[in-house]
């Protein structure tokens, strides 16, 4: 299992991505009319506690016991980034100017740090 953190450092590896991570709370989000989960102005695999606790933290071992497989987080960070930018995949999350504004009202509302 792995923590959000994790995932997402390990996707900017396999996508050779410079960036900082923020973590920013639900309210503000919602205030600033992020959505969850997919489609346009979402943070895809956001999905808010406590409404969604426990999501995604089902037990694969029958399914892999079944013979599914699974391949590297690294090649599927690739291939879903290839997926969406050859346009076959779905619009979702938020466009860069959308970020841009909406980390920049959050760090605009943050004391400031010594």
């Amino acid at each position: 299992m792995r923590t959000r953190g994790a995932f997402l450092a390990e996707c900017a590896a396999a996508l050779s991505a410079s960036c900082t991570l923020t973590w920013v709370d639900r309210a503000f989000l919602e205030a600033h009319d992020v959505r969850r989960w997919a489609g346009p102005r979402s943070l895809p695999l956001w999905l808010p506690l406590p409404d969604f606790a426990g999501f995604m933290t089902r037990d694969t071992a029958p399914a892999r016991d079944a013979g599914l497989s699974w391949r590297p987080m690294a090649i599927t960070a690739r291939d879903t980034l290839d997926w969406l930018r050859t346009g076959n995949g779905p619009v979702i999350g938020l466009s860069s100017d959308e970020e841009v504004a909406v980390l920049s009202a959050w760090h605009a509302r943050e004391p400031a740090r010594i």
